[in-house]
């Protein structure tokens, strides 16, 4: 007897494709197959809106924490305009490393407990073209607490080096200037 894990993993993709954003989320929690299945979709594009601030932390997190979702991510989408609580977009929430309903603290409780992996990740990631001054500074300005996500959001963008489309509607007061030198825009 032939089970739906038979089938071709382009094909399941295909067909949990169809489902809502919500239903794809929910596909991650069915076994390890269909959650490697739905990251495909999830992660392809992430859309993170005003309504969470951590969303960016817990992204950064996430992609320190599982590597091979890094080259998934097609298209990054940051909106910190008032009015993206007017049109809400699929948001990726509960796929990401933290639950939604993690107690107060615990992101800067896993930030700090992460303080030496992302360390060593942002000396990997810059290599030899940066000084060790400007590899602290960016360090700094990951572990920032809210409402700043400049720092995490750039190493965001240098963890998914295979990002084609980057679309940020910057916060009020905040240049992002981390996130802007990353991308080589001033």
């Amino acid at each position: 007897m032939t089970s739906l894990q038979d089938l071709p993993t382009e094909l399941d993709a295909h067909i949990i494709g169809y489902l809502d954003h919500s239903d794809i989320e929910r596909m991650t929690c069915v076994s390890k197959y269909y959650r490697k299945v739905a990251e495909l979709l999830l992660y392809h594009a992430v859309y993170l809106g005003v309504d969470n601030d951590d969303l960016i932390k817990l992204l950064m997190l996430t992609l320190l924490g599982r590597p091979y979702l890094r080259p998934l991510m097609q298209s990054i989408e940051i909106d910190y305009s008032p009015q993206s609580r007017l049109h809400p977009l699929p948001k990726l929430d509960t796929a990401i490393y933290l639950p939604n309903n993690r107690p107060q603290g615990a992101l800067y409780h896993q930030l700090s407990s992460q303080v030496s992996f992302i360390k060593d990740t942002i000396e990997e990631l810059l290599g030899l073209n940066f000084d060790s001054q400007a590899k602290l500074v960016l360090l700094a300005k990951v572990l920032e607490p809210f409402p700043y996500f400049d720092g995490a959001l750039a190493l965001v963008i240098l963890l998914a080096h295979k990002v084609k489309h980057i679309d940020i509607t910057r916060p009020p007061g905040h240049p992002l200037p981390m996130t802007r030198h990353v991308l080589n825009v001033d």
